[in-house]
């Protein structure tokens, strides 16, 4: 019998297992809940930095849509040195957190002379110079603030964080920029502005963060080339080569054989110092008021957009919401029938149009001011000034409108003291009032009323 070949079986060691037909989907959703989780994840971030508004701003590019609210000054409450010295204080050694509160106080009204008294709180002024600390005698583009370390520093307007760096010269530094602002030279206008916060001791903001008036921003301190503990504050145009701007370079310097202090001291670059920034200091004392925003009429409320709730959200968590901008508008429309107010939030403001404004009415814009006086002082008792509201006709201005700015009264020449400084609306009488001025020293005085631009005549010096 012929023999039957070997036969062969198979046998599966190890069962291969098939994926499911829908496994896939599981696997697809494994990378969706990776890419969500990131997403949360940096959303997270920037909302708990800087909350929802900014968020949204940043996504939406609305950095610019910032409303002017006025100005506050750099600082607010700065040590009264006779009473802190009394509890051993001196900002050589101490900081602004040694001090007593009973020993702190508003920062005071700035003066342009006597900057180099120990007791004063501003140490260098405006295009002045270190040796002497008075305004228009250098080139000192700003106004250092005598103040101890660790003293809370705000912005002095809305805005956005421009830069934050460190130098050897500004230190810590920070530049907020500042869209839609009051032109200083002519206020009726909107410019861009900088300002400037040097020799800080630390910074509490980034590059791009949105800022509202009067945020704390840093603490002072002594970075950078200082001689003591101060704030540097200037304020640049936009027209500025940069930001912080410095009027000259160190090698124009050294071609006329001065350093930083020596330069400072001779001038170097003033007539730059005057083009491209501005005075920090009368600029937040101006007390320009907000501009009018005119807000349209009509059946339906506009829309708004998701970023504008999220910013009426957050005014609401407030228990005191600001009104910053006032339009006034007719009580009526054209077809006769009365127009109720309206109120929308742009940004982080509230825009309300308010009827007070009546067809027919006497209320008026002021634009200018005039003076009237005898003409000459002694130096020995109080003058007497008559201030008076004008419009664009040159009419006094008996009922000026809801809009007015007050008036800010300064020298433009010479040198006097004023009692009352600012005149509101409402310390007009048919539209004049009396202010009670001391001129010091015998120059003669010429008085500037802002942010109107207005000059009195010439008040000449009298021995009689």
């Amino acid at each position: 019998m012929k023999a039957k070949p070997p036969r062969f079986g198979k046998r599966t060691l190890h069962k291969l297992h098939q994926p499911h037909p829908m496994a896939f989907l599981a696997q697809k959703g494994s990378f969706f809940l990776a890419t969500l989780s990131l997403l949360a994840f940096v959303a997270g971030t920037m909302v708990g930095k800087a909350g929802w508004y900014q968020f949204w701003a940043s996504v939406l590019g609305a950095q610019e849509n910032i409303l002017y609210t006025g100005f506050v000054t750099p600082i607010d409450r700065v040590p009264d040195y006779a009473c802190w010295g009394k509890y051993g204080g001196d900002i050589a050694d101490h900081t602004f957190r040694q001090v007593p509160q009973d020993c702190l106080a508003k920062l005071p009204a700035y003066d342009s002379h006597g900057h180099q008294d120990e007791s004063a709180n501003y140490s260098v002024g405006y295009n002045g110079s270190y040796s002497d600390g008075d305004d228009f005698t250098g080139s000192h583009p700003g106004v250092d603030i005598r103040v101890p370390t660790g003293t809370p520093v705000r912005t002095i307007a809305a805005g956005v964080v421009e830069r934050v760096g460190d130098d050897s010269g500004f230190g810590r530094f920070i530049v907020v920029k500042h869209p839609n602002v009051p032109d200083p030279n002519a206020p009726s206008k909107t410019t861009t502005l900088h300002s400037v916060y040097a020799h800080l001791s630390s910074s509490l903001v980034e590059e791009g963060d949105i800022l509202i008036t009067g945020q704390l921003i840093g603490y002072s301190g002594k970075s950078g080339l200082v001689t003591g503990a101060h704030l540097h504050f200037q304020v640049d145009r936009d027209e500025a080569p940069w930001h912080p701007y410095w009027p000259f370079t160190a090698s124009e310097a050294s071609a006329q054989k001065l350093n930083m202090w020596t330069a400072v001291n001779a001038g170097l670059g003033s007539d730059r110092v005057k083009e491209y920034t501005v005075h920090p200091m009368l600029l937040v004392q101006s007390d320009f008021k907000a501009m009018p925003v005119t807000v349209a009429q009509s059946s339906s409320q506009k829309r708004l957009t998701f970023a504008e709730r999220a910013a009426a959200r957050r005014v609401a968590a407030n228990a005191k919401p600001t009104i910053v901008a006032v339009a006034s508008v007719s009580s009526s429309s054209a077809a006769g029938t009365p127009v109720a107010p309206s109120v929308s939030v742009i940004g982080r403001s509230i825009v309300v149009s308010r009827i007070d404004t009546l067809p027919g009415s006497e209320q008026k814009e002021v634009v200018a001011v005039e003076f009237t006086h005898d003409g000459q002082f002694t130096g020995r008792n109080w003058e007497t000034l008559r201030v008076c509201l004008l419009d664009a006709d040159g009419q006094r201005v008996t009922t000026p409108s809801s809009t007015m700015r007050d008036v800010v009264l300064r020298t433009s020449f010479g040198e006097s003291e004023f009692r009352p400084g600012v005149l509101k609306a409402a310390d007009f009488k048919d539209g004049c009032a009396a202010v009670n001025m001391l001129p010091r020293g015998r120059r003669t005085v010429i008085v500037l009323a802002q942010p109107y631009g207005s000059l009195s005549k010439p008040m000449a010096y009298s021995e009689n």
